[in-house]
C-alpha cells in the first residue's frame, strides 16, 4: 500500500546535504555582508542626521507598504554609516530600484556648504 510512493531516506539523502550545505553557505555570506554594518563600540555620532527610517517604516508597514523588517534594520544602519563617513547635515532614504541584476537603495542627503568641494 504505502511501497510504491514511500521514498527512500538514503537516496535522497545525498542530493539534500548538497543543498542544505549550499543553502547555508548562501546564509553564512548573507549574515557576514552584514557585519560591517555593526562596530562593536561604536558610538552614534550621527543622530540628528539620519532619518529614523525604522520608525516610518512602522508607519508605512501600516499602510501597506513594506522593505521587510531585517531589510529596513540592515537599512537603517547602512544610513547611520554612511552619515558617519560623510560629511552631511541631513540623510535619508529616497527608494529602492528594483534592477535586474542587483537592486539599488538611493539616500538623499543635505551637505553644509563648506563641505561640499569634498
Amino acid at each position: 500500500k504505502g511501497g510504491a510512493g514511500a521514498v527512500d531516506g538514503t537516496a535522497a539523502g545525498a542530493g539534500g546535504a548538497a543543498e542544505a550545505e549550499e543553502s547555508k553557505a548562501a546564509g553564512l555570506a548573507w549574515a557576514n555582508s552584514g557585519l560591517s554594518l555593526f562596530k562593536a563600540g561604536e558610538e552614534e555620532e550621527a543622530g540628528e542626521a539620519v532619518q529614523d527610517f525604522t520608525g516610518d517604516a512602522a508607519y508605512l508597514e501600516w499602510a501597506g507598504v513594506s522593505l521587510g523588517r531585517t531589510e529596513t534594520f540592515r537599512l537603517h544602519q547602512a544610513l547611520k554609516r554612511l552619515a558617519n563617513e560623510q560629511p552631511v547635515r541631513q540623510l535619508r532614504f529616497f527608494g529602492k530600484f528594483l534592477g535586474l541584476k542587483a537592486d539599488y537603495y538611493v539616500a538623499e542627503c543635505l551637505q553644509d556648504p563648506e563641505d561640499e568641494g569634498e
